[in-house]
């Protein structure tokens, strides 16, 4: 197998996971927090896709991100960043609690819709992408081969906590 050919199917198969935890939800349910101390599946799967359309962008910088291409960035509803605020702020990274506060969850067949079209370019890039690309630097920190092992094992685990919320929310349902 190909090296590009493995990450293709790992990004599939880690996406395959996620989509499987949500993609029957209703609004409620993936706005639903245990606590104002944590996070909800929404802004998971938010963040999931923004991180990885980051990462995409940042291994094709002539590309812009679909988040300003597709206007993903007007249409949803976030809080305000601060006035120092890092580009990655608007990823999720670096929210305060009250940022989870005020972040007002899209519908679900949006915020899929905007994680199909990150998927869908990720997918062309790396198949298109020749092994010897692996090597060079993606930006200061990490090649483009460190960029998407970040890309898989961050939405694996994001995964891996959005079923254990899901878990938290029946069984509190439940009681």
């Amino acid at each position: 197998m190909e090296a590009a050919d493995f990450i293709a199917e790992a990004l599939e198969r880690v996406r395959t996971s996620t989509l499987n935890a949500v993609t029957d939800l209703s609004q409620e349910e993936i706005g639903w927090r245990p606590d104002n101390q944590s996070n909800s599946t929404a802004f998971l799967v938010f963040h999931i896709f923004r991180t990885a359309d980051s990462i995409f962008t940042r291994i094709n910088p002539d590309q812009s991100p679909f988040w300003e291409a597709g206007n993903w960035s007007r249409r949803w509803t976030l809080p305000t960043p601060p006035a120092d605020a890092e580009p990655a702020w608007s990823t999720g990274h670096g929210w305060t609690q009250e940022d989870l506060a005020a972040f007002e969850p899209p519908e679900l067949e949006d915020l899929l819709g905007y994680g199909a079209a990150v998927q869908w370019r990720g997918l062309k890039q790396v198949r298109a992408m020749d092994a010897a690309r692996l090597d060079e630097q993606a930006n200061a920190r990490a090649t483009v081969a460190q960029s998407l092992l970040t890309a898989i094992t961050h939405e694996a685990a994001h995964t891996g906590q959005i079923e254990y919320l899901l878990g938290l929310m029946r069984a509190s349902a439940a009681s």
